[in-house]
């Protein structure tokens, strides 16, 4: 199956699914994402990395409106089209991957990339997508305009729910017959200095995305049975944070 094929699979990806954390609602109006550059950089450095830059074009045209560039375009759709400055990037990135020890000591180039999966979660029929596995071993691939560190890391997981990517993922592996899957991030920085960092996905974050998981597909089911509910169906009291009304004296409160 290539990817083409995998992406028009109707089972629900990590990137659908996702949507459903919010509400039924949410996930059943979702549209398809437009692609933006930071996008674009991220699956080009994949590509990159897995020996395919020849499907990553350098756009010679610094001005897009004129005839010449607009037939270019053209002629390479469906290939991702770059400035020179963003693939000069995209190399960086790849040679720091490359280089970095915690990286080598998975032995990407001894994994499966891009090998798909399926199956069913509490009935509902999911694919996932892997950058690269093999047996136990699941890793993804992320760019980020922010630094590498842990403490930043953590907060990007939590944001975007990568976390709820993993469980989806291991548990896919589960039932191929992987016991114990283990998943990691190589996390590298899109631009100067392209600092890279190695993220074992540890039990509490697998428990927080399999907690996420529950609700994103009770959500799916309510969905499923006509539900078009949003975040909330009834009247509700709004309680505060603790830092609301610190400015002022109040009396009682």
């Amino acid at each position: 199956m290539n990817i083409t094929e995998y992406r028009q699979h109707q089972a629900l990806s990590y990137s659908k699914l996702k949507a459903y954390l919010k509400s039924p609602l949410h996930g059943l109006t979702q549209q398809q994402p437009t692609e933006s550059a930071a996008m674009r950089f991220g699956s080009a450095v994949d590509l990159a990395l897995k020996g395919e830059l020849q499907d990553v074009i350098v756009n010679p045209f610094e001005d897009g409106r004129t005839k010449a560039a607009k037939d270019f375009k053209a002629e390479n759709a469906g290939k991702l089209i770059l400035t020179q400055a963003e693939m000069d990037k995209v190399l960086h990135c790849v040679a720091s991957v490359k280089s970095h020890p915690a990286v080598k000591a998975l032995n990407l180039e001894m994994l499966d990339s891009d090998k798909p999966m399926f199956g069913e979660i509490e009935g509902i029929a999911m694919k996932g997508l892997p950058d690269w596995s093999f047996g136990e071993t699941l890793i993804d691939l992320k760019t980020t305009s922010g630094m590498v560190s842990a403490s930043e890391f953590a907060k990007t997981v939590d944001n975007f729910h990568y976390d709820l990517q993993a469980a989806v993922y291991c548990e896919l592996a589960r039932q191929q017959g992987e016991s114990n899957p283990s998943f990691f991030w190589i996390v590298v920085e899109s631009d100067h200095p392209f600092d890279v960092a190695v993220y074992k996905a540890t039990e509490r974050i697998m428990a927080v995305g399999q907690a996420k998981l529950r609700l994103a597909l009770s959500n799916v089911r309510k969905a499923q049975e006509g539900a078009f509910l949003g975040t909330a169906e009834f009247v509700q009291e709004l309680d505060m944070p603790p830092w609301y009304g610190k400015a002022f004296q109040l009396d009682g409160f």
